[in-house]
């Protein structure tokens, strides 16, 4: 049965020589798919290289399909990302592109406002995770999960990959009802960063803003 929940944005975010870091990362979230595939029913994984051009109708395709019209369903970027507040007060988070085509995704986002009301977008790169609530109405999201601080990415790609299995066992994906999903990713995240992975939380400078319900 098709169940694609979760689409990752990737871009090869690593110098020739750091080579065999990038193979890890590929090896962490091709990780992440195999367990999560092995649930019942299964939860898919869609990958994609983040192209400048292409990323929006990537997004809209993905939140059209038949299996994300219930529950909720999660968007990640993979990427190097910077994080600037502009003399006019607004926030720019700009992320790498495979193109390199930087995008700004503060700005770019609002043109999916209306298409990503089931959806977590995850922020898996440095800084740009700072002040996610403003972040998360811009982008009309359901939630959005990031990092503030610069991240090592070996611990920010294991955090993430943890929040997706937490997500599996508390039935995140599971549930058809919007406010049940979204309530339990709510308290997964909650216990995640109270508990096991509180180290996580001030060395990666985890930030969280889930629409209130």
């Amino acid at each position: 049965m098709a169940n694609e929940k979760i689409l990752i944005f990737e871009t090869d975010w690593f110098e020739e020589e750091d080579i065999e870091a990038f193979r890890s990362i590929r090896h962490i979230y091709s990780s992440a798919e195999t367990l999560l595939g092995l649930g019942d029913p299964p939860v898919r994984v869609v990958r994609r290289s983040l192209m400048s051009d292409m990323y929006r109708d990537d997004i809209e395709a993905f939140v059209d399909l038949d299996c994300n019209s219930k529950g909720v369903n999660v968007v990640i970027f993979s990427t190097h990302g910077s994080y600037e507040m502009t003399e006019k007060g607004r926030h720019r988070r700009e992320l790498e592109t495979s193109d390199y085509n930087d995008v700004d995704i503060s700005k770019e986002i609002r043109k999916l406002d209306e298409k990503l009301d089931r959806t977590i977008i995850v922020l898996d790169t440095c800084e740009v995770g700072k002040k996610m609530s403003s972040f998360r109405k811009a982008a009309g999201a359901a939630a959005a999960v990031g990092f503030s601080k610069e991240v090592y990415w070996k611990d920010s790609s294991v955090f993430v990959f943890a929040m997706l299995l937490n997500f599996r066992e508390s039935g995140v994906f599971q549930a058809r009802m919007r406010k049940t999903a979204l309530g339990r990713a709510k308290n997964t995240v909650r216990e995640m960063l109270k508990g096991t992975y509180k180290s996580f939380k001030d060395s990666l400078g985890v930030e969280c803003s889930f629409e209130r319900f």
